[in-house]
């Protein structure tokens, strides 16, 4: 996934537009608005669906559900953080600069990066949560 993000950027460059097209500001700031709710439901996505089902496997590690929850957990993360890096593939091929859409790549791409998928049981976020909590 990480591989296709870089791909995106490779993409808008060389089959974008050469110059770039004044856009209606709302509407880039509509796709900046909906990617910061898809960071917030990723995060959602992973306490809800990863941290529990990690939370299980650490004392049943035999639980197939629970590993099911765990797996899915992921593909949902990685997908909807992977649907940002897709808004700004779209912004570029309507005309916006790569230096006005790369935090539409970075984002995404630091995201997959901080939620490699680590055993259930040696989960840092879900140890900071059960301190928390």
């Amino acid at each position: 996934m990480l591989f296709s993000i870089v791909m995106y950027a490779v993409v808008g460059e060389l089959a974008g537009p050469r110059q770039p097209h004044p856009m209606n500001p709302g509407f880039v700031l509509g796709l900046a608005m909906v990617s910061a709710c898809t960071v917030l439901v990723v995060f959602l996505v992973r306490r809800t669906m990863v941290l529990r089902a990690a939370g299980v496997l650490a004392q049943q590690p035999s639980d197939a559900a629970a590993l099911t929850r765990w797996r899915t957990g992921h593909i949902v993360t990685y997908a909807l953080c992977e649907s940002i890096a897709v808004y700004g593939l779209v912004l570029r091929m309507l005309g916006q600069t790569l230096g006005q859409i790369a935090p539409f790549y970075l984002a995404p791409f630091l995201l997959i990066l901080y939620f490699v998928p680590r055993p259930p049981a040696s989960d840092p976020l879900r140890d900071n949560m059960s301190s928390v909590g």
